[in-house]
């Protein structure tokens, strides 16, 4: 908020309450709002009992779910609970109805992050589009990690209610989206227009939202920010596993004494600072065949979403800093090859099993392929991982919502800062790539116009031409399903004869079939029909 401008209280009457948030630029905002019951841990949360005449301040933000503390992670340095669930609000024009709603997901990997963190704040995007074009913009928390999922049943004295400990971190978005189609109304929103978007695992959690009935009925388009289905997945097998660890970490095994844990001793034993939580768990969504579909390909390529508007895309160097040794200089010392293909390898065996998994360490013909590209053996390798994990996956997704939908969109975001810039602003702590390439999360400023939230990556002034370009596509997008970006050429349709791709850079270009040599190369671990 700028401190010169003037601030007043504004409230709005909505189904679930009288919530009173204040006003400044023309824009209002409305933080901490509950979004259901204050859960109980590795339970399903109940629905809001909150009525019309309930009174509800909504000036500060809701407590970040529970998660490992992390300098480098905002929302881990805020107050931390269990009771969690809130959502945040702002709508240009408050008065003018009908305005598309985009409702962001954070990132995280699952286990952290959350809405109260600069990167993920809705106001500069909400006071961005002009009163005529208003939109509303909604961010929210969910619950994280063990939290958000684990497998109970092989717990001491388990019981069949605690079978919902899977998947709650996905049932709760439901509800908060939900919540949006009781009352978004109210704050000048348009319910039959929501856009979820969401990068990295906020993403994946819409990729696999896509698989899921329930969910499509809660949304109209959704915007997935490298985070495809492809490798974001486990199978019940391996949430045993997961929670083994996790059982192993803490000490203890059975249910009585792991619901009563208390959420700060549970962060001493499994969350000690410096190490991996939980002995390094990766935790995923769980495809238990009941509320997640064990074939989530096959549903995407049979039109289970095909009523859903899909705009999809990656940056050109996601995980390129794990080729990096020696973080802290510049230019940076490069891992060798074998350390790059150990991190790909122990990166699958948490998906492994799962139907929406592409594998390549079976595969070592596509290895030899890679590593005989004319690339630095290193370099070959992150390509290899940022591929399988990323680019495939969204192409495939376009490719296979294409069938169904024309308002499907693929991009690839390339721009990326000078180093200079990004080590004169954030010494210490800046995360490069090693070849020049945009990072995971390098669109996150843009899109969300919070140019000076993330210099650690994104570096200082930012172009401000591709800030309006970048924000304006995406709330285009939100708003009739057609990203348009003002100086940019035509965003093409993504269709399986021309896979028309954005390349989004200082200069954006529409390229056609630019990367059809890497399918080749991953031909074998393509799924069968959708090459």
């Amino acid at each position: 908020m700028r401190e010169n401008d003037d601030m007043s209280a504004v409230s709005v009457k909505a189904p679930n309450g009288t919530y009173v948030g204040s006003q400044m630029s023309g824009v209002s905002e409305f933080r901490g709002i509950p979004y259901a019951e204050s859960p109980r841990r590795w339970r399903i949360a109940s629905p809001l009992k909150s009525t019309v005449d309930d009174v509800i301040v909504a000036s500060g933000w809701g407590d970040a779910c529970v998660q490992p503390d992390d300098e480098t992670e905002y929302a881990s340095r805020w107050t931390q609970s269990e009771d969690c669930l809130t959502l945040n609000v702002w709508s240009r024009n408050l008065a003018q109805s009908d305005k598309p709603v985009m409702v962001f997901i954070h990132g995280g990997g699952g286990v952290s992050g959350g809405s109260v963190d600069p990167l993920y704040r809705g106001r500069n995007l909400a006071e961005h589009v002009s009163d005529d074009d208003g939109i509303v913009v909604v961010s929210i928390n969910y619950r994280l990690g063990m939290f958000g999922t684990l497998n109970l049943e092989r717990a001491k004295g388990f019981t069949d209610e605690y079978r919902e400990g899977l998947n709650l971190w996905l049932r709760d978005q439901q509800e908060a989206l939900r919540w949006v189609q009781r009352n978004i109304q109210a704050f000048g929103g348009d319910r039959s227009n929501v856009t979820v978007f969401g990068q990295s695992a906020g993403a994946g959690f819409i990729s696999t939202h896509l698989t899921i009935p329930e969910s499509r009925a809660l949304f109209a388009r959704a915007i997935i920010q490298s985070g495809p289905i492809a490798n974001r997945q486990m199978t019940l097998e391996r949430s045993f596993d997961v929670s083994e660890s996790v059982f192993r970490s803490l000490g203890v095994r059975d249910l009585d004494s792991l619901v009563s844990l208390p959420a700060s001793e549970i962060k001493r034993r499994g969350m000690p600072p410096g190490s991996p939580a939980f002995g390094g768990s990766v935790f995923f969504p769980v495809t238990d065949s009941s509320f997640i579909p064990e074939d989530g390909w096959n549903l995407l390529h049979n039109g289970a979403a095909r009523d859903i508007d899909l705009l999809i895309g990656t940056t050109d160097g996601e995980r390129d800093t794990i080729a990096v040794d020696a973080a802290d200089v510049w230019p940076p010392t490069l891992v060798g090859p074998e350390a790059v293909l150990e991190t790909i390898t122990r990166y699958e065996s948490a998906v492994a099993g799962a139907s929406t998994s592409l594998l390549v360490s079976r595969h070592p013909g596509i290895i030899r392929d890679y590593l005989a590209s004319g690339d630095e053996p290193t370099r070959a390798l992150v390509d290899l991982c940022n591929d399988i994990n990323y680019g495939l996956g969204a192409e495939l997704m376009a490719q296979a919502q294409a069938r169904w939908n024309q308002n499907t969109y693929l991009y690839k975001w390339c721009w990326a800062p000078s180093p200079a810039n990004v080590l004169e602003g954030s010494p210490g702590s800046a995360s490069l790539s090693p070849f020049g390439r945009a990072l995971h999360c390098e669109e996150l400023p843009f899109v969300l116009r919070n140019t000076d939230a993330f210099i650690s990556i994104s570096g200082t002034d930012l172009p401000a031409l591709l800030v309006d370009q970048a924000s304006d596509a995406w709330v285009s997008f939100a708003r009739n399903g057609q990203p348009v970006a003002p100086g940019a050429p035509e965003w093409r349709g993504y269709d399986r004869l021309n896979r028309a791709t954005m390349v989004i850079d200082q200069e954006w270009r529409v390229d056609i079939d630019s990367d059809s040599a890497y399918r080749r190369r991953l031909a074998p671990i393509i799924p069968a029909g959708m090459g």
